[in-house]
């Protein structure tokens, strides 16, 4: 017999057969996964997330892909009617069905994040009832009352006495209490679930805030920065900086001032920073400069850059010159800390918001991180402040189409309330489109900030 003859006749027989693919560990088998989340992923938690998803790859393979296999097998049936005539809607589905289900909630793929979404949702529902019943009042009441500053007393003596209204003080503690600092950094909750839950909270809140997201801001920020220097439990005044400025107590509660503006201001931070520190004493040191802009200057501490002189009153010029302070805004007596505050700025908008300039003289500050390294110490702040200016303005964008939208039902043109006529319509629906998608690209930015690689999440 040929040999292509006995070709055909072992086909005929059925010996010619190709090798079927074989699944492996979907895990293990899959190195751009690993690499991805071990850039994402602290080194303990990767080693964790690691262990739990080979052992979950092995289940795959073993168990799970089979059962997925049957159910593509066995597709559900529906039995509207019983042998009687009797309507049942009886859905039929394989018992593969059922037991993937199972394992969905034994692997926890579904109660986690449902639990979590749960939670943010009613304390979301009911923080949005406060703001309708009780802080739009207040938030209004700040920009009608808006902050002075009486520099002498009735005698000549010079007070920088900061007047602001009842309202501002109240919508700082609420900002405590409804723990707009505070859920950001919950040791108990996942680092990325808990930020959505914050800036979600800071969006529906800002526009009814009567600018005291700003201080919260700038709070959040300084919390960042002093987590980041693992300052907590080693420095005193860091330590209670950070107890306070995330406290939910609204009695206790600090906010935190950023000065970096002087008067040359602009982008070149490093360029335009002429403040100077003279050491005292170990990390302690005295500041004298002249911060052109300040705001929230009813905060209780500050995050300040300046250059540290030498003996001979030099200091090295350009970023690598600059170091990082924490400083208290006013003593224990609660007197000025070599502060004065020149004037308020007569600013075009955010009147509510008491912001000044301010000459340090003297003024007592501890240096904190590597001195020199101020401009990158101080990068945590400005990034988290830069994601509450990105909330700041959508949650704007959110209220005014809200509110446009309601009116649309109120207002009537030409015999019709507006919602009826087909251009109003379609240009609200133009802003809504836009609206959303900065809302998305936020919670992106609000996910990915509590998933960033950090030694304190």
């Amino acid at each position: 017999m040929s040999s292509l003859a006995a070709s055909y006749r072992h086909a005929k027989l059925g010996d010619f057969a190709q090798n079927p693919p074989v699944l492996h560990n979907p895990f293990d088998d899959d190195p751009m996964l690993k690499r991805t989340l071990k850039r994402i992923l602290l080194d303990h938690d990767y080693q964790n997330v690691e262990k739990d998803l080979s052992r979950f790859g092995e289940r795959i393979v073993k168990e799970i892909d089979f059962l997925g296999r049957k159910c593509e097998l066995n597709q559900p049936k529906l039995e509207p009617f019983d042998a009687w005539g009797r309507r049942v809607d009886q859905l039929i589905v394989c018992p593969e069905w059922y037991r993937l289900k199972e394992i969905c909630a034994e692997e926890g793929l579904i109660c986690e994040f449902r639990n979590d979404f749960a939670r943010v949702e009613k304390d979301l529902s009911r923080f949005g009832e406060r703001i309708v019943k009780e802080i739009d009042c207040l938030g209004r009441k700040c920009e009608l009352n808006q902050p002075k500053l009486e520099p002498f007393d009735a005698w000549g003596r010079r007070v920088d006495q900061l007047i602001v209204c009842p309202e501002w003080y109240r919508l700082k503690e609420i900002c405590a209490e409804e723990g707009l600092i505070s859920i950001g950094y919950k040791k108990d909750v996942q680092p990325f679930v808990r930020r959505i839950h914050q800036f979600a909270k800071i969006y529906l809140f800002s526009p009814s805030a009567g600018l005291t997201t700003c201080p919260m801001a700038m709070t959040d920020g300084a919390v960042k920065t002093l987590k980041a220097l693992g300052l907590e439990g080693k420095h005193d005044l860091a330590a209670e900086s950070i107890a306070r400025l995330c406290s939910i107590d609204g009695k206790k509660a600090w906010t935190s001032g950023q000065w970096m503006t002087e008067k040359r201001g602009g982008s070149d931070v490093a360029g335009g920073c002429d403040t100077y520190a003279e050491h005292v004493d170990g990390n302690t040191f005295r500041l004298y400069g002249y911060k052109w802009f300040s705001s929230a200057i009813d905060a209780d501490v500050a995050l300040t850059l300046a250059r540290i002189v030498d003996k001979d009153g030099n200091a090295q010029k350009g970023s690598r010159g600059l170091s990082l302070f924490l400083l208290k805004i006013r003593n224990n007596d609660g007197q000025l800390n070599g502060i004065q505050m020149m004037r308020l700025k007569n600013k075009l908008g955010t009147k509510q918001l008491p912001t000044a300039e301010l000459l340090l003289d003297g003024t007592l500050a501890h240096c904190i991180g590597e001195p020199g390294r101020g401009v990158a110490n101080i990068a945590n702040m400005l990034n988290i402040t830069r994601i509450h200016n990105a909330v700041a303005s959508v949650s704007g964008m959110r209220r005014m189409l809200s509110l446009a939208r309601d009116y649309s039902t109120r207002r009537e043109v030409f015999g019709q309330t507006q919602e009826n006529w087909p251009l109003h319509t379609a240009t609200l629906a133009k802003m809504e489109v836009e609206t959303r998608g900065c809302f998305l690209l936020l919670m992106e930015a609000a996910q990915l900030l509590g998933m960033s690689v950090s030694l304190y999440p």
